[in-house]
This record gives structure tokens, sequence and C-alpha cells, in this order.
């Protein structure tokens, strides 16, 4: 049975968190979805407690893989979402009462965009503190923009860079075969990057739509050495052309790789992982460029100098 929205929650144990994240979902406003929970493998007692949390729901299913990461467990779902939209969720984080009802009035009002955004989030460490981040933060009118789509959006500020918040419609995922199947960072930008020319990117400033759960447990995104495959495959995939576009948006492209690029430059410094930095850097030389990131482009030598003299650690480091 078809309903408006399918909401995707990928978990691997952390039933607490997963659980938390449905119900979120489970008490919208709005109330055409279905919810697929993707247990990556979790172990048993995590299984049973979040099928226990979706016994009496009659709108939630869980489907089950063995592990193999966030980008297949959300594949399997796009496969046998029922939604016209698909909306994502990481399993740490959570929706706002109302975020599939200003979706649906976002989508209806703007002509069935390819993409919508929640682009203004709240973090949060302990439930019992959203209701005052909520006031603190929150603004209740609706302000959105349409773009003619991501890579042609007029906020160059905004990089998606997660799932949390994102919205897509369902012929759109599919027509891109989903997720790169890979374990390691940045496939979610990669996707974003691939559906870039898609037709239609809504940002929605206001209300908040979800909010990002801060905790001292590592988020499911990896390690350093995934980090660093991740932002190297983002730029070989560019280079060998594989983001829609071509030249005429080239420049739009770039502006957002480089966002994601300068930090992890410096991340990869800050570790020791000097080859990957340096490699980083200088690929991505000419794109920061021609934008003018002068300071970044005089500043980061003068840090690479400085850390030759500083001790190695012995962690993962990459060989560039």
């Amino acid at each position: 049975m078809s309903s408006f929205f399918t909401v995707v929650i990928p978990f691997y144990n952390r039933g607490d968190f997963a659980i938390a994240a449905l119900a979120s979902v489970t008490n919208q406003t709005e109330t055409d979805f279905e919810v697929l929970l993707v247990d990556d493998g979790s172990d048993e007692s995590t299984r049973e407690a979040v099928l226990l949390a979706v016994a009496n729901e009659p709108r939630a299913r869980v489907l089950h893989q063995e592990n193999a990461g966030q980008n297949v467990a959300r594949n399997l779902a796009i496969q046998q979402a029922a939604g016209q939209y698909v909306a994502f969720l990481d399993s740490d984080d959570l929706m706002t009462p109302n975020t599939l009802a200003i979706y649906r009035r976002v989508i209806e009002s703007t002509d069935a965009p390819s993409l919508v955004y929640g682009a203004t989030v709240t973090t949060f460490r302990d439930e019992a503190d959203i209701e005052h981040l909520m006031r603190r933060n929150d603004r209740p009118d609706l302000d959105h923009m349409l773009h003619p789509s991501y890579f042609e959006m007029t906020e160059p500020a905004l990089v998606l860079q997660s799932c949390s918040g994102v919205v897509v419609r369902l012929d759109v995922l599919r027509k891109h075969s989903g997720f790169e199947p890979l374990r390691i960072n940045g496939m979610d930008v990669d996707f974003w990057l691939r559906l870039g020319a898609e037709p239609g990117f809504v940002t929605v400033r206001s209300p908040i739509t979800w909010m990002w759960r801060a905790h001292d447990q590592p988020r499911v995104t990896g390690n350093g050495e995934r980090h660093v495959k991740g932002v190297i495959f983002l730029l070989d995939r560019e280079l060998a052309a594989g983001y829609p576009g071509g030249a005429r948006l080239a420049r739009q492209r770039r502006a957002i790789l480089t966002r994601v690029t300068r930090p992890s430059s410096l991340h990869c410094l800050n570790r020791g992982w000097r080859a990957a930095s340096w490699s980083i850097y200088n690929r991505t030389f000419v794109w920061n460029a021609r934008q003018f990131r002068l300071k970044y482009l005089l500043a980061f030598p003068v840090l690479f100098l400085a850390s030759l003299v500083k001790p190695k650690p012995k962690t993962w480091t990459s060989r560039g």
C-alpha cells in the first residue's frame, strides 16, 4: 500500500537510539507515512528490543541484513519503499513533531521537487533538553526556498553532508541506483552530488525539522581510514567526470567539494596523516584558488611545515 512518505532508519546496535528515532516519527502530526527500520546485523538483544517497539505500530517494519554498512542498508529500504518521497533519518537523530507535515506542505507548494532539505538543525545531548532547545532556537513561521537544483542553489554555504533531514522523491532515488555500497565515509555526500542536477531543490530554513544527537559514543560513520578514503573517492569521481552538470556546473560542484575537502585536509594534518592531507590540498589547489580561498591556500603549507617537527602519531596513516 502506497503512502506519501517512507521514513528510512538504518541502525546497528544502539537499540535505544533507534527506538527513540522511531518514536519521533510515529508521533508526527502528518500520518500518511511508513517507517522502514533496517537492522544492519545488530546483536540479538538490540533486534528483539526494536521488534518489540514496532509490534503495535502497523506503519513500521523492520528489515534485516548481514552487517554491510549504512549505505547498503539504505539501498535495501529504497528497494522496498512504497512512499512517493523517502525521508532519511540516522538512528542517532530525531525528527520534530511537525517534520513530515512541513515537508509535505513544501512539496505540494513547489510542484514536486526532487529533493527537500531541512537546513536548520539543533543539537542535543539529552532528550530531556529538547523542549528547551526547541523553544530557544525555533522560529514558527515556514521559511523555505526553491532552487533550480542542488548545484544551482542560491545558498552556496550549504553542503549536504548527512542523510538526516534530506527527503528525496522515490523515482529520483531509483533512477540513480541508490548509495555506493562501500564502507567508507562520504557516500552520502557522493550521492547528493550525483543528484545535484536533478530539477527542484528546496531548503527549509525554519521551522527546525530535525535534531542532531551529540554523544560520546562514536557516530556510525567510521574511522580515520574510512574518512580519508571517502574524500579521495569524491575527488577521483569529480576528476573522472563522474558527477552531472559538465563544464557548465563545474564551479558549483567544486565549491561544494572544497567545503568538504578543506576541513578534511586540516583534520588529516592534525592527526598526523601528512601524505593524505597534502594530497587533498594539492589536488584541490586550483579549485580553491578560483574561489579566492587565499587564507587557506597560504596557511596550509605553513601548518604542514610546522607539523614536520611534531612526533608522528602511531595511528593509521595514508600514503596518499
